[in-house]
């Protein structure tokens, strides 16, 4: 059993399928648009600790590359895969940091899982994610 097989089921014992207390925070996700830099993440899909995929309205997705060790080959357009049964949202290829390819005040929310520590310069990515929220 892989190491992220055992992290997800060891969560499900101890807190059952979602966190508690995250049904408060629905309304900040159901029927909005995000924007998830280096998705598609385990944690954010239906029947997992914070489904958001299946609160929001749609979702696109921004990678650094069009080939990455998780999703392997990408394609920038239509193709973000998140959910089984959600229309595919826009796949961006560029860095998290520099989303000059999204205008201003673009998404209601943005999701991020374990990529902030990769940037050399955290803070310039922190700006750009709060310029692309409205």
């Amino acid at each position: 059993m892989g190491l992220r097989r055992l992290t997800s089921k060891m969560k499900k014992r101890l807190f059952g399928s979602e966190l508690p207390g995250f049904k408060d925070f629905h309304h900040f996700f159901r029927a909005k648009r995000g924007l998830e830099i280096g998705g598609p993440s385990q944690i954010f899909r239906k029947n997992d600790f914070l489904p958001v995929y299946s609160l929001a309205r749609e979702i696109d997705g921004c990678n650094f590359s069009t080939d990455t060790v998780w999703e392997g080959t990408i394609v920038e357009g239509h193709t973000y895969h998140y959910q089984q049964g959600k229309e595919k949202g826009y796949q961006f290829i560029s860095e998290g940091n520099n989303l000059e390819k999204i205008h201003d005040h673009s998404y209601d929310f943005l999701l991020s899982s374990h990529s902030l520590e990769h940037f050399a310069n955290p803070l310039k990515a922190v700006k750009e994610w709060i310029r692309v929220l409205k």
